[in-house]
C-alpha cells in the first residue's frame, strides 16, 4: 500500500493547531514563500466526533486544525474584502500539507509537490469569528505500528489569478506523533477519568504510552545574579522575591545557573538568604565563571552550590562531596526526572598537557590555557555515564551549565560533543535529554535542537555589561544594603547608581527576572517567564541578540515519540 493511501485512514483523536498569516505578496509556486507568523498552540485528543462517542480502530487519529489571522494583508488583499470568507470562494482556498515526517526528503521543506505528500483543500470552515478562521484535516485510522511515527502538517494558502494558482505556506511545518500527544492529552486531563479512560484503551498496546505513569518537576530558575557590593544593584532583596516566586509556584526547589556572587566568602547574607531560605525550598546551582574571584577556594564554593550536600550524586568516585571541594559537578533525581548540573570552568594546559580549573580568585580560566569554558574530559565522560544511565532506566533528564551548549548560541568548546551526545541517547531511549539550560550570556532566547529545548536563561538584573564604559545614568537610584560579617543587615538607603563600581559598564532591569519552569516526560515544557523594564528607562542602543528586559513565556512540546 502507497503511503499517500496509507495516510488518508488515519482518525479524529488529536487536535493540533497551527496559526497562519500569508505574506504581504503572493509570487509563483515555484518559489515557497513562507507567513510571517505562526502559533502552535496546542494539541488535544478526542475521537471522531466532538462529545467521543464515536469509537472503533477507524474513529482514531491525528486532526489538525488550522487558524488564518485575518488581519494578514494578504488574506485582505485576496478575499478582497473584510468580511466573513466563504468556503466557496473561488479564487482564494485554504489547504493543508501532511506526510510522514520520514518521507520529508531531507533538507527540503513540505509543500505540495514533496512526493507522497496528502495535499487537502479545506471545503468546510470550522469556525470564523472577526480575528481568524480555523479549518480542521483528520488523518484517520492510524494502525498501531505507527502510533510512534511522527507526522507532519504545513499549512498553506492558494490564490488563483489569470488562471494561475500561487501558494504560500505558513513559516513553519507542526511535527507530532500519535502517541505524543496522547500523552500530553492524559497529562491535561488527569481530573477527567473518563476522558483517560479512552485514552488507556486507545494506546493499551503502545509502550511508548505512558498514561498513570507520566512525570512532572516544577522548579524556580535565576541566573546570574552577580550579587556583589558597591558594584552592582542587585541585593538580598531580590533573592527573596525570587525565592517567595518559587514557594507561591509549588516549586519543588530552587536553582540558579551560576554567577551568583562574584564575592562568595564575603557574602554570608546572600547564602544565609538562599540555603536557609525561610520556605524551606531545596536549593541548587552551578559554578559560574565569577564563583571563584572574590579569593574563595573551590573547598568554599562547592559546599555552597547546595542546602542538600548529601541528597545529590557528586561525579567523585564514591558519590560523596570531595572534602577538598575539588569536584563541582552532580545530579540528583525529582519526581523521577534527573537534574544534571555541571561545571564549566576547565581549560587545557598547553604547557602542561594538563586539564585545569579556574583559580582561587580568577574570573576565567588561567591566562594562556586553551579550550576555555570546558567540561574537561573527566566530567564529559561523567556526563555520558549519567546519561546512560538514565536512557537505561528511562529517566528524562535536564541538564544545567552556566555555559551553554546550543548550536545558535553555545559559549562552550563542548558544544557539538554535548549535543551529539544528547542526539545518542535520545535514539537509544526518546525522551531522555529533555532540556539544556544555560546562563553566563545576560540574554534570553530558545532553541530545540534534535527534540531537545535549548534554554538562555537571561540575568536576574544585569541586563548588559561592556568594556567600553559610557556615564549613561544621571539621577536614577537603588537601595544600597549593608550587612555585618554574620550577614545581619546594617542599613538600607537610597544610593546613586552611577556611584557604583561598574554603573558605567552595566545597564541594569529594574526588577528581577526568573522563570517556573515545568519539564514533562511527555515531552511538554512550560515556561512562565517575567517580565520588566530597563531600570529608569535607560537602555542600551544596539543591545544585540536576545537583550531583552524579559524572560520567555510559552509551552514547547518536543517529539520525544
Amino acid at each position: 500500500m502507497k503511503q499517500k493511501n496509507k495516510i488518508k485512514q488515519i482518525a479524529a483523536l488529536l487536535f493540533l493547531v497551527l496559526s497562519l498569516t500569508v505574506l504581504p505578496v503572493i509570487t509563483s509556486a515555484a518559489v515557497i514563500p513562507t507567513a510571517d507568523i505562526l502559533e502552535v498552540t496546542g494539541a488535544t485528543v478526542r475521537y471522531a466526533d466532538a462529545n467521543g462517542a464515536t469509537t472503533g480502530d477507524q474513529a482514531r487519529g491525528l486532526r489538525f486544525a488550522v487558524t488564518v489571522d485575518k488581519f494578514s494583508r494578504t488574506y485582505l488583499n485576496a478575499v478582497k474584502e473584510e468580511g466573513y470568507y466563504t468556503a466557496d470562494n473561488a479564487t482564494t482556498k485554504f489547504g493543508i500539507v501532511i506526510i510522514p515526517t520520514d518521507l520529508i526528503p531531507e533538507g527540503e521543506e513540505l509543500s505540495k509537490d514533496t512526493p507522497d505528500a496528502e495535499v487537502v483543500i479545506f471545503d468546510k470552515i470550522y469556525a470564523q469569528n472577526d480575528d481568524e478562521i480555523t479549518f480542521t484535516a483528520s488523518l484517520l485510522g492510524i494502525p498501531t505500528e505507527d502510533y510512534t511515527r511522527g507526522f507532519t502538517a504545513r499549512a498553506f494558502m492558494k490564490v488563483t489569478r489569470s488562471g494561475e494558482d500561487r501558494y504560500s505556506y505558513s513559516e513553519e511545518a507542526l511535527s507530532r506523533t500519535f502517541v505524543g500527544v496522547g500523552n500530553i492529552f492524559y497529562e491535561e486531563n488527569r481530573e477527567n477519568e473518563t476522558l483517560c479512560a479512552r485514552v488507556d484503551e486507545i494506546f493499551a498496546s503502545c509502550d511508548a504510552y505512558q498514561g498513570a505513569n507520566l512525570k512532572s518537576v516544577t522548579f524556580t530558575l535565576f541566573s546570574d545574579l552577580h550579587y556583589w557590593e558597591g558594584w552592582y544593584i542587585a541585593t538580598v532583596g531580590d533573592l527573596e522575591t525570587i525565592l517567595k516566586r518559587a514557594d507561591q509556584s509549588d516549586s519543588d526547589f530552587v536553582i540558579q545557573a551560576g554567577d551568583f556572587t562574584n564575592h562568595v566568602g564575603g557574602s554570608p547574607e546572600l547564602f544565609n538568604a538562599y540555603l536557609k531560605n525561610k520556605y524551606d525550598l531545596p536549593a541548587y546551582g552551578v559554578y559560574g565563571n565569577h564563583e571563584l574571584e572574590g579569593g574563595d577556594g573551590m573547598n568554599t564554593v562547592t559546599p555552597k552550590l547546595t542546602n542538600r550536600p548529601d541528597e545529590v550524586v557528586w561525579g567523585t568516585e564514591n558519590g560523596k562531596i570531595a572534602a577538598d571541594g575539588s569536584i563541582g559537578y552532580y545530579y540528583f533525581d525529582v519526581n523521577g526526572i534527573r537534574m544534571i548540573c555541571l561545571d564549566t570552568n576547565y581549560s587545557f594546559n598547553p604547557t602542561t598537557h594538563e586539564w585545569e580549573h579556574s583559580r582561587k580568585g580568577s574570573y576565567s580560566y588561567p591566562a594562556g590555557n586553551q579550550k576555555g569554558y570546558s567540561l574537561g574530559p573527566t566530567q564529559l565522560a561523567w556526563l555520558e555515564e549519567v546519561l546512560n544511565d538514565a536512557a537505561e532506566n528511562d529517566t528524562s533528564c535536564v541538564v544545567l551549565s552556566h555555559h551553554g551548549f546550543a548550536r545558535s548560541w553555545y559559549s562552550s568548546p563542548d558544544g557539538d560533543a554535548v549535543r551529539a551526545l544528547y542526539k545518542e541517547v535520545n535514539e537509544k531511549n526518546p525522551g531522555t535529554v529533555l532540556m539544556s539550560i544555560n546562563g553566563h550570556l545576560h540574554t534570553n532566547r530558545t532553541e530545540v535542537v534534535d527534540n531537545v529545548l535549548h534554554f538562555d536563561m537571561n540575568t536576574v538584573r544585569n541586563g548588559v555589561y561592556t568594556d567600553n564604559g559610557t556615564d549613561h545614568y544621571t539621577d536614577q537610584t537603588f537601595t544600597f544594603e549593608r550587612y555585618d560579617a554574620n550577614g545581619k543587615l546594617i542599613s538600607s538607603a537610597s544610593k546613586p547608581i552611577k556611584d557604583l563600581g561598574h554603573a558605567k559598564r552595566s545597564w541594569f532591569f529594574k526588577d528581577p527576572l526568573s522563570a517556573v519552569i515545568t519539564v514533562s516526560t511527555s515531552g511538554k515544557i512550560t515556561i512562565e517567564g517575567s517580565k520588566t523594564e530597563w531600570l529608569g528607562g535607560v537602555a542600551p542602543t544596539n543591545p544585540g541578540s536576545g537583550v531583552m528586559p524579559e524572560v520567555t513565556d510559552g509551552v514547547f512540546v518536543l517529539q520525544v515519540y
